[in-house]
């Protein structure tokens, strides 16, 4: 491909960077194509292979991704300021997949970008991911900088859409990964004991003593030939027999006895600490009910879900000056139980009518349905014209007379 500037742009002097029109991020299937490293200790490339924060970046990205999103105005109703953009940044991405894509870079690589597109008049068409590999931070010498990409070449702050963590360095993110690699590696040592030692199902490492000594090819051909038999996936099959005095013991730690299972709860909460996500939403379900569910989900909207939407908020305010809704009404719903009782409550003190709570659940209209009603028990005096203690029953006024 020909990078450089078409005719048109090089006679009105456009810059490349800020009028990119519908060319895409060659490195946009880099994921697919690139190299698949897997070096010893867990790395950014590998940290997936972690079926926890694989659960992790699936669960938060696609939440994010799937929320509905619009542009707001100063009176925090909905306006047409980016929508097209918001369904579809770019000519490959849906808005779903543009937001998807860029939270799983910002767990992983701390760093996500995306390039501003725009035309000769400087109206923005795009919005062009780039993958953070790609993208470097280059001191301008005078306190500002600009970011270098290995194919658009050097472009503005202004013209870059960068979303980042928290980060030792300014503007420039940490991984998330980086941050917690003791605790990945310690979960991949656990996953390799573990695999190693279901090799040899129920058992721990055997050692045989024999009452007599023997040469060292002997002994070498003993530990061939039970690894042989003991060592597969079906050894625990095979019964063990031995002859002369020798004598079998167990001098290892079996899965059980090394509270394996334990150990990698504990690397599934190491994650969720790391993502700020309940445990039960990594399917560590020893501490959940139907009862805390809610508040859970609840935990997870406020305590993690907006953080990360909130990169958003803030980058899309300063570089392209418009305010983004996302709606989390969808994941707050509770159980049917909880939704009617709380409308019910709604109801009962006039907040809304029964054909509004009916609308909220999906049904029809009721012929009888739009008049407010107030409980008794939300009622003071002269409300609704009655009472706030209600009329007086025969009852009471005999016992007055008798009185």
């Amino acid at each position: 491909m020909d990078n450089k500037p078409s005719f048109i742009r090089r006679l009105f002097g456009w810059n490349t960077t800020e009028t990119l029109g519908a060319m895409v991020d060659p490195s946009f299937f880099g994921d697919v194509y690139g190299p698949q490293y897997q070096p010893e200790e867990v790395s950014i490339l590998t940290a997936e292979n972690n079926t926890s924060v694989t659960r992790a970046i699936n669960l938060i990205s696609n939440d994010v991704g799937r929320l509905p999103v619009c542009t707001v105005n100063e009176e925090g109703n909905e306006s047409d300021d980016l929508y097209g953009l918001l369904e579809q940044p770019n000519n490959l991405e849906t808005g779903f997949d543009f937001f998807r894509k860029h939270v799983r870079y910002l767990m992983l690589y701390g760093n996500s970008f995306a390039l501003i597109s725009r035309n000769g008049r400087g109206e923005i068409v795009q919005l062009i991911s780039c993958n953070p590999i790609d993208i470097t931070q280059v001191d301008g010498g005078d306190g500002s900088f600009v970011y270098r990409h290995t194919y658009y070449g050097e472009v503005k702050p202004s013209d870059m859409l960068h979303f980042r963590l928290k980060g030792t360095r300014p503007f420039w993110g940490d991984s998330p990964i980086s941050r917690a690699i003791e605790a990945l590696n310690l979960a991949k040592t656990q996953d390799q004991a573990g695999m190693s030692q279901y090799r040899v199902p129920g058992l721990g490492k055997i050692a045989l003593e024999i009452p007599e000594t023997v040469g060292p090819d002997k002994v070498k051909a003993g530990q061939q030939a039970f690894s042989k038999v003991h060592g597969g996936k079906d050894g625990h099959l095979a019964p063990i027999i031995v002859q002369n005095g020798t004598a079998v013991k167990q001098v290892g730690q079996s899965l059980k006895d090394a509270d394996w299972i334990t150990s990698r709860r504990f690397s599934i909460t190491e994650v969720a600490r790391m993502y700020s996500i309940p445990p039960a939403f990594l399917f560590d379900l020893e501490h959940s009910t139907l009862e805390n569910s809610s508040m859970m989900l609840k935990s997870y909207v406020s305590t993690c879900l907006e953080h990360w939407l909130e990169y958003f908020r803030s980058e899309f305010k300063l570089k392209l000056e418009v305010d983004l809704k996302f709606d989390t009404t969808q994941l707050l719903v509770g159980t049917f139980k909880e939704e009617v009782e709380s409308l019910r409550m709604a109801i009962d003190c006039g907040v809304l009518t029964p054909n509004e709570a009916r609308e909220k659940l999906g049904y029809e209209a009721h012929p009888e349905g739009d008049d407010l009603m107030i409980s008794k028990n939300y009622q003071e005096a002269g409300v609704n014209g009655t009472e706030a203690n209600g009329p007086t029953t025969q009852s009471d006024d005999k016992s007055t007379e008798d009185s």
